[in-house]
């Protein structure tokens, strides 16, 4: 708000405010998020064509790729890996895409999941080529030391000589990037939550499944306001849980048990579900070891 506005927050009230007047939409039910998150994308949509036409065009190929040796940047593939699993683990969002298209037969949810999924893979691709291409190495070193926050991204950026113009630009899109992914994941806890404790649909069940959705991390953002990287952490083990171990597990009890009363099947087999499994468990050890202080850590 400072940057934009001019009007400096402490960061401990711009949490619960933007905490406290993101979930009122979801409280209020699926046609407010709907209205609200279409408006954000929209807003997404204007600044990320404007500041990735101007950063992509100055993007530097040598600092995008810079001439190391495999050796020095591979191990820190290891500990990217839970990181992606939150960015493109989309799971949580299925029951409430079910509840949202009304029942629709299992492909439809399927392509709606795969072309939401191409469509993040994209736009991922073209921020990192924005950023990578203009920042540093040795640049990413502040930013993580002020914990990985976006502000302190924006301005690295803005220290290595971006416009104003693509400055603003970033910084709105950012703030409705992370608005859009709180509300997005807000939704599939929310009726995640609902369903385990079996709470009604009415405003009374709708607040008591609120304040188990809201108010713990509300508290973290509060009391721990640069604790972003370390979040990311603790939510690719249970993104890796519930996105990756969990439904391999289903399906094989539904098949086991002869339960699954869907034509929809997905291919591969058993070797899939293995396979899959198998990349689950690993993500989980190398978050763990990651927590241990046991993988090596980028520091600029």
């Amino acid at each position: 708000m400072e940057s934009l506005a001019g009007i400096a927050v402490e960061s401990h009230l711009a949490s619960l405010i933007f905490a406290v007047g993101l979930s009122i939409f979801v409280i209020i039910g699926p046609k407010a998020v709907d209205r609200v998150t279409t408006v954000m994308v929209a807003g997404m949509v204007i600044t990320f064509l404007s500041f990735t036409g101007g950063l992509v065009g100055s993007a530097q190929q040598e600092t995008l790729f810079p001439a190391l040796p495999v050796s020095e940047s591979l191990p820190f593939v290891l500990m990217a890996l839970p990181f992606m699993m939150v960015s493109f683990g989309f799971h949580n969002c299925v029951p409430s895409l079910v509840k949202y298209m009304g029942g629709k037969e299992s492909r439809t949810l399927r392509n709606a999941l795969l072309v939401g999924s191409l469509l993040a893979l994209v736009i991922y691709i073209l921020w990192q080529v924005s950023i990578m291409g203009n920042l540093s190495r040795e640049a990413f070193g502040g930013v993580l030391a002020s914990g990985g926050n976006i502000g302190a991204l924006i301005r690295a950026l803005e220290d290595s000589g971006i416009s104003v113009h693509l400055s603003g630009a970033l910084q709105v899109f950012s703030q409705l990037a992370v608005a859009t992914s709180f509300v997005g994941v807000s939704v599939g806890l929310f009726d995640y939550l609902a369903d385990l404790f079996g709470f009604s649909d009415d405003m009374p069940g709708r607040l008591k499944t609120a304040a188990l959705t809201f108010i713990p991390p509300t508290l973290l953002g509060v009391f721990i306001p640069d604790g972003f990287i370390t979040a990311i952490g603790f939510a690719g083990l249970g993104a890796t849980f519930f996105c990756v171990i969990g439904p391999v597990l289903m399906v094989r009890q539904t098949r086991r048990q002869g339960l699954s009363g869907s034509s929809f099947r997905v291919s591969g087999g058993n070797a899939r579900l293995w396979l899959v499994l198998t990349f689950g468990i690993a993500v989980m050890l190398l978050e763990v070891l990651n927590m241990l202080k046991l993988l090596p850590v980028f520091t600029g």
